[in-house]
């Protein structure tokens, strides 16, 4: 099978990941890397052994001709324009989440997508992680009747340092809802089958982003923290199914991070890091889910690629991408302003 040329735009931990995972696939050939900074660039040259085109301006890059298409896991906030030239420049895109930090933006690279006539895939990894793909499949088969209630707990220690602080940054980031938990609202409209419509959230700065809280001396002495560090968002849906969904970025301690159900007319569902388990009328004492045994991000990347050889529409397209970060623009609009938000 012939290689399909891939560069890499973004060379931090989310990159690395993507770039590990593609110099191991055998119908991919890796043909450059491009990052501004200098540290995390050479790190990831030296993990390829080397032997790629390494570039500080990503333009330089798109300029190669035996690039196809890019893996763009530069911050968020750079999203649109990269995707913008990358179309421009007739190539195929890998976008990381969350899609861009505006519905507009999101918009902007739907349009550049369809005018290129190129691949847009989103990296909403969770729909290609093999326990969700399990309980979507049992969803779809009717084993829990008509979804009406989902919920999914994120409680986790704070984000990782970044470049810049721009992740504890609402106008860089989209706040973290829009960064870590567009992920969970993609999941949630998937599992429901309905578009949300509105969406009503509490949250703020109660303890590890607090002025001068347990993070302060983690970050940049000049970044000003204006993320919330906890919230509740409670969603309702176009079928009258709702969902809920609890952030912690302050929780340390006990042994799941991740824990999740949904209910449905004649059955439940529960899951958390190991498996999943099933409860209906013909299982009334509960029975492990099946679910597969691969890697998600080398399940996305694989369907990313099989996107450009038939010439497809990918699982993950713009318009989920931008559903999912519409969603978690209410709930950011919703804390602020105390109150019911409509979905775009």
């Amino acid at each position: 099978m012939e290689k399909i040329g891939i560069g890499l735009i973004g060379t931090g931990s989310r990159g690395k990941r993507h770039l590990e995972r593609l110099l191991a696939m055998e119908d991919v050939k890796v043909v450059g890397l491009a990052d501004p900074y200098e540290p995390n660039l050479r790190e990831a040259m030296k993990m390829a052994g080397g032997d790629l085109r390494a570039f500080e301006d990503y333009r330089k890059m798109l300029e190669l001709r035996d690039l196809e298409g890019v893996v763009i896991a530069a911050p968020q906030y750079l999203h649109a324009q990269i995707a913008a030239d990358a179309f421009s420049a007739g190539k195929h895109v890998l976008c990381e989440k969350p899609m861009a930090t505006t519905v507009a933006d999101c918009r902007r690279m739907i349009e550049a997508s369809k005018e290129a006539g190129k691949v847009l895939q989103v990296g909403l990894q969770l729909r290609f992680h093999p326990k969700m793909v399990g309980i979507h499949r049992a969803i779809d088969e009717g084993w829990i009747g008509q979804v009406k209630m989902i919920w999914y707990n994120n409680f986790r220690p704070p984000f990782l340092k970044k470049v810049g602080d721009f992740i504890l940054q609402q106008s860089l980031s989209g706040g973290a809802l829009t960064e870590k938990n567009c992920h969970h609202f993609d999941l949630f409209e998937w599992f429901i089958g309905s578009p949300a419509v509105w969406v009503m959230a509490s949250g703020g700065q109660d303890w590890e982003y607090r002025e001068r809280g347990k993070y302060a001396s983690m970050k940049d002495p000049d970044t000003k923290v204006d993320v919330v560090d906890n919230a509740w968002v409670i969603v309702d849906y176009e079928n009258g199914a709702r969902a809920c969904l609890g952030l912690c970025l302050f929780c340390y301690y006990g042994k799941e991070s991740n824990f999740m159900g949904v209910i449905g007319t004649t059955g439940r569902i529960d899951g958390d890091q190991h498996g999943a388990t099933l409860w209906n009328e013909a299982h009334p004492d509960g029975v492990a889910l099946e679910v597969g045994d691969w890697d998600a991000t080398e399940a996305e990347l694989r369907h990313f690629l099989e996107c450009i050889r038939e010439g497809r529409e990918p699982l993950v397209d713009g318009e989920k991408g931008l559903r999912s970060v519409a969603v978690a623009l209410a709930a950011e609009k919703s804390i602020k302003e105390g109150r019911r938000v409509a979905v775009m």
